[in-house]
């Protein structure tokens, strides 16, 4: 990214030397994207990331609703698909949330009823908080069967599975890149061949006038890099992590009968544990953690210092209490079995400590 910064710091749209230097990272690294996703590189646009792109998606499906009228998606998705559901169902478009069990999982039954006449269906292809994974080859060949564009959220799949859109019929995929190593504020959106899309940001001619504003390039060539990366370790991805979120898991739940691990029962992310543990609160958890080096979360890192219970657990069924007890380990591949053995040790320490002062 640094000579992007200094050396090549032209304006990609401009005809000059310096413009098409820029202009030709540009398109490299969306050529990097594309062989990373498996699909053209037509087809892929560089946004701000994946809340932006969610976003367009959905103003998209409310400028082309005039011969469909209601957007589908569940209720444990992504702030950046809810919050954008509440504000376009205020407006002229009705949206249904389809609500999912213990696991994680929706009514696949109640999606083929409400999927005649819909604009969209829009939800993740692995939930943020859980790592739950979409069965995404049903729900395409189920959305393709009833002609409604499908949108999925890949920010938490990309990289950490294998992903190859040539022969997944899908309309729209959103990424970020900070997601697989690459710098923040930098994403991608995915509009295959043939869709429709009515752009959010308008203005300019950039990105094939889907997507207006002067391109982030030093972003972008980095997101390219850590696409090109991400795509290489993705198919060893799950060996190489799940291991050390089982033993993870184990070692929690033998503290105490209680301890439960969200969507376990489902397919999931092999980086992803979101653990409900015997304690008062996570916050505190959270802070004492954080004290000794160890970095984690209490849902989603977007609304990080939300006193409410996540979203996502209670929609899965936890209540209020125990959804405030749960606590969010995320693993990668820079992490090692020594690092989790002080992560362990440090929990198991700091819960006898609550049990002991509780006891008092």
């Amino acid at each position: 990214m640094e000579p992007y910064f200094s050396t090549h710091w032209g304006n990609p749209s401009s005809i000059h030397s310096l413009g098409r230097k820029a202009k030709q990272a540009v398109e490299h690294a969306r050529t990097q994207l594309a062989d990373a996703l498996g699909t053209s590189n037509s087809e892929v646009i560089f946004t701000s990331g994946a809340t932006e792109g969610n976003n367009a998606v959905l103003h998209s499906a409310i400028a082309n609703q005039t011969r469909r009228g209601h957007v589908l998606t569940t209720g444990i998705e992504h702030a950046s698909i809810l919050e954008a559901c509440d504000q376009i169902g205020s407006e002229r478009i009705s949206v249904h949330r389809l609500p999912v069990d213990r696991n994680g999982q929706f009514d696949w039954e109640r999606l083929q009823e409400l999927l005649p006449g819909a604009a969209l269906f829009t939800t993740s292809w692995a939930n943020n908080e859980t790592g739950v994974l979409s069965d995404v080859d049903r729900l395409a060949a189920l959305c393709t069967e009833h002609g409604v564009p499908l949108h999925l959220d890949a920010a938490q799949a990309f990289g950490k599975i294998p992903i190859s859109l040539e022969s997944l019929n899908i309309a729209y995929l959103t990424i970020s890149a900070h997601k697989v190593g690459g710098p923040k504020g930098v994403g991608a959106l995915v509009i295959r061949a043939d869709t429709s899309f009515v752009p959010l940001i308008v203005g300019g001619s950039q990105e094939n006038a889907r997507r207006s504003g002067t391109e982030n390039v030093t972003g972008i060539v980095g997101f390219g890099a850590a696409a090109t990366i991400a795509s290489l370790n993705a198919p060893s991805y799950a060996g190489r992590v799940g291991p050390l979120r089982d033993l993870l898991e184990a070692e929690l739940k033998s503290v105490a009968a209680e301890t439960l691990v969200a969507g376990s029962n489902s397919i999931r992310l092999a980086n992803t544990s979101n653990v409900a543990l015997p304690i008062e609160d996570a916050a505190e958890l959270i802070i004492q953690l954080d004290q000794r080096g160890i970095c984690v979360s209490a849902g989603s890192a977007c609304h990080a210092g939300s006193i409410e219970p996540s979203h996502v657990l209670l929609a899965m069924g936890l209540s209020r209490e125990r959804a405030r007890r749960s606590i969010r380990f995320s693993l990668g591949l820079g992490n090692t079995r020594a690092e989790l053995d002080t992560v362990i040790q440090a929990v198991k320490s700091l819960l006898a400590a609550c049990s002991a002062t509780s006891g008092s």
